[in-house]
């Protein structure tokens, strides 16, 4: 049906009203993003109990549980298996070629590696390693000390290196022992400052970290950082002395401690505390309690922002249990979902944390059509501020289709280190180009998605922003199509409904604008 000219007067004058109007709204400031409120939670178990194993994560998040000793009689094994954090499958591979507990072990580049251990009568210096691919083992060049309860990490060089443990049941190492994998050759490092076992290893890329344990003293907190250029620095001790604990470095880039004893003694309590680290300002701070009290348990970091406690022992029984603490999570979007070629889509990103506090992100996006083919990449990058985004232009001529936006490489910087997000992919379906009135609709529905999102989450003004401003341009190129049509009563219609629209963006806008200034104060 078609306007007549007294139906364009009165768009313009409800649009008049609706702007006069806008100036009695009362703008609620927008608050912060919130933290996560990290809590230990029961994940799925694993198929067996397990104490003293060596664990690792594979490059595709799958985690390894490799020897260690399975009931509370301290019995040995050599089973090995991997397990999906995910969907809690567990599946059996090829065995250790020798009973092993309380081994240090890495995973690097497809392998995993396990130095010595204890059989439960025999001290182990033996090199084992396991060929993901081929789900096979095979020996390498023995450390050069049989130990038990050393630990070992990977440095920056592709070196791994192995520190302390007990050669004997009642004497301990000092030693720092250097394997490298592509000669299978050891090299011997300085020695660490004081001959410790049981602690827990930790590497972030750059330094690895050696954090309590147990020492002819007595067990301990002191934490020690080894460099790769083969020097050693001390750091704030944990709060309190503890051995048998796992530890890892998290999403967020803070160092995680957890569970372990107070006591060596075999029937000593377990502990089900968390402490936190951050590197750069080098201060422990207090995490949730876990739901288990644990010791010689064993931990793992998981890409998507998850820290896992995995089996060990208390004074009775060995766990299968594992527990899930969430430290980050990510969560991505695309506006519009359908969107015609030569318009623009905007993507945006939102990361929360529990514990650290990032500074800036840097990445880039593709588009990919369904066959495979990638556009250009569109680079972005900014200071952080929970929620981010940006613009990507869908190319003219490209076939339409479902097409996703791929972003392989989000990276968080922070002030003691970096992390890359998990691959993030959005289905985007892409469209033809509509006729005038097709786009003035299509711009309309938009508008009141926004309007809808701003309601339900005004957590994401700052992309909320760059979307109305990406339509307002795209309103002011119809006006122009608008302005060189033929003034005639039929298209009246189209000035309504274009003066409508244009006042619905400025409202939204001044709103936003608004929002933002109250919360800046």
């Amino acid at each position: 049906m078609k306007w007549n000219e007294g139906r364009y007067g009165l768009g313009i004058v409800v649009g008049f009203v609706l702007l006069m109007s806008m100036f009695s709204l009362r703008v609620i400031p927008t608050p912060a993003t919130a933290a996560i409120d990290a809590q230990w939670t029961p994940a799925f178990p694993l198929n067996d109990t397990r104490s003293e194993a060596v664990v690792v994560m594979d490059d595709a998040g799958l985690v390894y549980v490799i020897g260690g000793m399975n009931n509370s009689l301290y019995v040995t094994v050599n089973n090995v298996s991997s397990y999906d954090p995910d969907t809690g499958v567990w599946k059996d591979l090829a065995p250790l070629p020798q009973l092993t507990r309380g081994a240090a072990g890495v995973y690097l580049d497809g392998k995993i590696y396990v130095f010595a251990g204890y059989t439960g009568s025999v001290f182990l210096q033996n090199t084992q390693i396991y060929d993901i691919a081929t789900n096979t083992w095979s020996s390498g060049t023995s450390i050069p000390q049989a130990l038990w309860e050393a630990k070992a990490g990977v440095g920056s060089n592709g070196l791994i290196y192995v520190f302390g443990g007990k050669p004997t049941g009642v004497t301990f190492s000092s030693g720092v022992h250097i394997y490298d994998p592509s000669t299978d050759l050891w090299d011997t490092g300085l020695d660490m400052p004081v001959a410790t076992a049981e602690g827990a290893v930790v590497s972030d890329g750059y330094a690895l970290y050696y954090i309590g344990g147990f020492t002819s003293l007595g067990v301990t907190n002191a934490v020690n950082v080894y460099y790769t250029w083969d020097s050693w620095d001390s750091l704030a001790p944990l709060p309190r002395a503890t051995t048998a604990l796992a530890a890892v470095m998290g999403a967020d880039s803070l160092l995680y401690a957890f569970g372990g004893a107070t006591s060596e003694t075999e029937f000593s309590a377990s502990l089900n505390w968390t402490y936190h680290y951050n590197t750069w300002k080098d201060v422990w701070d207090n995490g949730p309690n876990m739901t288990m009290s644990s010791k010689y348990l064993a931990g793992a970091s998981t890409a998507d922002g998850r820290i896992l406690a995995i089996g060990g022992v208390n004074a009775t029984a060995v766990f299968k249990n594992v527990d899930s603490m969430r430290v980050m999570s990510v969560s991505t979007s695309v506006s519009p979902t359908t969107v015609q070629t030569g318009r623009s889509i905007v993507v945006t990103v939102s990361v929360d944390f529990a514990n650290a506090v990032p500074e800036a992100y840097y990445g880039s996006a593709v588009l990919v059509s369904g066959s495979g083919t990638s556009f250009s990449a569109v680079p972005f990058q900014g200071t952080f501020d929970a929620t981010f985004a940006f613009q990507m232009v869908i190319p003219e001529g490209i076939t339409a289709g479902a097409y996703t936006v791929d972003m392989a490489n989000i990276n968080i910087e922070y002030k003691s280190g970096g992390t890359t997000l998990p691959e993030q992919k959005l289905s985007l379906a892409v469209v033809v180009g509509d006729t005038l009135d097709e786009q003035m609709q299509s711009l309309m529905d938009e508008i009141a998605n926004l309007q809808e999102q701003l309601a339900q989450d005004q957590q994401n003004i700052t992309a909320l922003v760059q979307q109305m401003t990406i339509l307002l341009t795209a309103l002011g190129g119809l006006q122009n199509q608008v302005d060189r049509i033929e003034k005639k009563a039929d298209n009246a219609v189209t000035y309504g409904m274009i003066s409508v629209v244009l006042v619905i963006v400025i409202l939204v806008l001044l709103a936003l604008l608004l929002m933002m200034s109250r919360k800046k104060r």
